[in-house]
This record gives C-alpha cells, structure tokens and sequence, in this order.
C-alpha cells in the first residue's frame, strides 16, 4: 500500500515537470524567435502597434505596408539595354504611399508622374543607346510617421544634377511634417539646427575643392565666396519653404542642399546626413 503511494506521488511529480518543462520551452521560443522575427515587420508583414493603431489614419489598402513599390505598368520597348552596362527596366522604382488623406494623394500624384517621365527617358534610351536613367528611393517608417525620399537623372552628357522629390507624413493627421516637425523628432533645435548644417556645408565644399589653388578660382572669389554662398542657399531654402528633407532608412536626417563651386555647372545639390 505504501508503495502504491509513493509510485503515485512519483507520476504526479513527472507529469508536472513535464507540463513546467514544456511550458518554459515554449516562453522561450517566443522571447527568442518569435518575438525577434516580429520585432522589425516588412512589407509582406505589416504588423503595427496595437496601442497606436485606431489613432493612425486609413490606409488606402489596408493590406499592404505604408511604403511599398508602385506597381504601375512598364510600358517599356524592351526589358534592358547597353550603355556600357545594362539598363534595367525592372530597376525603375518609385514609392507609392499607402495613406488615405489629402497629401498622401497629391505627393502619389506627383511620384506618377516622375514615374512616366522615366519610363519615357528608358523607352528613348532603349532606341538611342545614349539616354541613362537613374532612379531610385528609400523610406523610413516609425510609429506616427513615415518618410521617403525619391531621386532621379536622365543622363545624356557627362555632367547631370538629380532630381530629389521628399515626402513627410505624420501618420496621425495624414498631413505634411515641417521641417521643424522632423529635425526635432531626429533630437535637434532651433538653437543647433543651422550650426550643424553650416558645418556639414563647409566640410563638403572644403573636400570639393581641396585641390584648388588661389590661381583656381575666378578672379575676385576665393574658397569663402563659394561656401557664403552654399550656406545662403540653405538659408533661402528656409526662409522660402523649399527645403527638401527627410530621414533615411537609417533614421538619419538628412537634407538636400544646392552648393555653389566655381567648377562644373557652378553647383551641385547633394545630401546631407546630419548626425546628432
């Protein structure tokens, strides 16, 4: 009888460790797969954060990410072609943006038409073998906003200025972020905000020029004139609403800034990340 007992308490004992030992397995592979693989969600994965969700604004299709590739049609005359490398039709990307307000409509709008303006570049390039069609984009995407930013250049001679075209949206309202809006989401200040830039516009222009003599540069100017300039672009660019801006995909901010040289075209437009 006593022995009965003890065999009894014996099963009892391992049906338990089992039930404990599976239940454990099981936390760990959620804290360590599960929840790993979910912690970063894709295009083909939009999962969003439940706290947030009824405050966010519609999507458009609801089953799809808020940044994905358009999928307009490539009315192309071929699906490549030779100019010293092949041109891919397949590389002609543009973002559609998936929200359903007022400038997310206008911004898609307007990214349509630079899609058509490139499919025609390609369709040129493909019978001409001289046109080169660069294009390409690149987003970011946080809890309560989303940023992308589009470049392209049709390239028919050696020296081409791209094309930038930037989108910032605050998921909560559906409308435009200022530049304000995403410089201190990115943790800057008024107080810091246009040092940094100056410093970035400086070092660029330095680097630019860093073979440059006195005897380089057009009579009455100097290494000054042109980065006085730069900066006043940027400045312009504020003071008249034209900044173009953005986060990158690695949640840097980053702006698009028209720098004078005394080379070239006279100026270029280049990015620059501003890190805090």
């Amino acid at each position: 009888m006593k022995t009965s007992k003890n065999n009894h308490g014996l099963i009892v004992f391992l049906i338990f460790f089992i039930l404990l030992s599976l239940a454990l397995g099981g936390y760990i592979f959620y804290d360590k797969f599960y929840k790993k693989e979910n912690a970063n969600p894709t295009e083909s994965q939009p999962i969003e954060n439940e706290e947030n969700k009824q405050e966010l604004v519609n999507k458009i299709n609801s089953s799809k990410y808020w940044i994905y590739d358009a999928d307009y049609e490539k009315d192309v005359l071929a699906d490549f072609y030779l100019i010293n490398e092949p041109i891919y039709a397949e590389d002609i990307k543009v973002p559609f943006i998936n929200i359903d307000s007022n400038y997310a409509s206008k911004a898609n709008q307007e990214i349509k038409k630079v899609f058509d303006i490139a499919i025609d570049a390609y369709n040129e390039g493909v019978q001409n073998e001289l046109t080169w069609v660069d294009i390409d984009y690149q987003k970011y995407i946080d809890t309560d906003m989303v940023s992308t930013a589009l470049w392209y250049s049709i390239k028919a001679t050696a020296v081409v200025n791209p094309n930038y075209y930037t989108y910032n949206i605050d998921l909560k309202t559906g409308k435009e972020m200022s530049f304000e809006d995403v410089y201190q989401k990115c943790g800057f200040t008024k107080n810091n905000i246009n040092d940094k830039v100056k410093e970035n516009i400086t070092s660029i222009i330095k680097d630019r020029l860093k073979n440059f003599t006195d005897d380089n540069y057009p009579e009455g100017t100097n290494f000054d004139t042109y980065n006085n300039e730069s900066i006043e672009n940027y400045l312009d660019s504020i003071e008249n609403n034209t900044l173009q801006y953005f986060i990158d995909e690695n949640g840097v901010l980053s702006i698009i800034v028209r720098l004078s040289i005394p080379v070239e075209m006279g100026y270029f437009d280049t990015v620059i990340k501003l890190e805090n």
